[in-house]
């Protein structure tokens, strides 16, 4: 029984471990978007794991199945900071933020593309 979970569990982690094709995840203000085999459009991202230079995030789409991506500082250490600060801040909505509607509807600024 020991056996067999071991083994199960070493083959979940060289899943995990595969050589993947490079994937760039971006932030436009509002939604999360990673392109690459299976690429989203409009996600929301929250952090599965912290481990202060390496992330696990659940990307979820509207109607779509939940994707999870580990991100590193390695692959982006000029960004890691800012891609880390909007993750963990969600954009406040229009009425959260006290914001007439003209306001609001001005687009976000958008931060630079991180490498995932």
């Amino acid at each position: 029984m020991v056996l067999g979970a071991f083994v199960l569990a070493s083959l979940a982690l060289a899943w995990a471990l595969r050589p993947q094709a490079a994937r760039v995840l971006r932030w436009d203000g509002a939604f999360w978007s990673l392109s690459g085999a299976k690429p989203l459009g409009m996600a929301e991202a929250s952090v599965a794991l912290d481990l202060q230079g390496t992330l696990l995030l659940r990307l979820q789409e509207a109607g779509r199945a939940t994707q999870w991506l580990w991100t590193d500082r390695a692959a982006a250490p000029e960004r890691w900071n800012a891609m880390r600060r909007a993750v963990y801040c969600r954009a406040p909505s229009p009425q959260d933020a006290g914001l007439a509607p003209a306001v609001a509807a001005a687009p976000p600024p958008r931060t630079p593309d991180l490498p995932a």
